[in-house]
């Protein structure tokens, strides 16, 4: 993945491990730093308030967007990957949600959901490229599971939008959270 500078991982003990340098905010700018509310739904941007997500889905941990272009955003959804099988709540999967911003008016619409195997996604981040999505999983659900880590998407182009899986990265049970520089 060409353009990574830095990696860095919280994991639940408290370790962080990091390698290589460089600064993961560099080029953000109000306008392209969106919020997106715990479950409520809302989302604005904090230089105008406005981008309504009605058909966003379900999300729970993270909002993040393409410091590149400021036009993808994505969320880590836990859905009820949490909650164990037979409850009403339970869900199989865990998920990315891949939403695109329209720079002129704010609009956001969906792209699409993609599942993440496991229990408690906690983060993502785009690499400085956009060319990547990274999200973590807290732990895995079974022994068939990939478990604890961080799965890699490619994240598509205007004529073929989406992410693809492209790899998955083991790690210790209990990854938070990732930032790419």
């Amino acid at each position: 993945m060409t353009g990574m500078k830095a990696l860095s991982l919280c994991l639940a003990a408290g370790v962080v491990a990091a390698c290589g340098s460089g600064d993961p905010t560099t080029g953000i700018t109000l306008e392209r730093v969106v919020a997106i509310s715990d479950g409520d739904y809302l989302a604005s941007t904090y230089a105008d308030g406005v981008l309504p997500p009605a058909d966003a889905g379900h999300r729970d941990l993270l909002t993040a967007t393409s410091i590149i272009d400021g036009t993808h955003i994505a969320t880590v959804n836990m859905r009820g990957s949490a909650f164990p099988p037979g409850s009403p709540d339970y869900d199989e999967y865990a998920s990315v949600t891949l939403l695109r911003m329209d720079q002129a008016t704010g609009a956001v619409t969906k792209i699409g959901d993609y599942p993440l195997r496991g229990v408690l996604p906690e983060g993502g981040a785009f690499d400085p490229t956009g060319e990547y999505f990274l999200a973590t999983m807290f732990q895995g659900r079974v022994p068939q599971d990939p478990g604890p880590g961080i799965e890699i998407f490619r994240v598509g182009s205007d004529e073929e939008p989406g992410l693809t899986p492209v790899q998955r990265i083991p790690l210790p049970h209990g990854v938070h959270h990732v930032a790419v520089g």
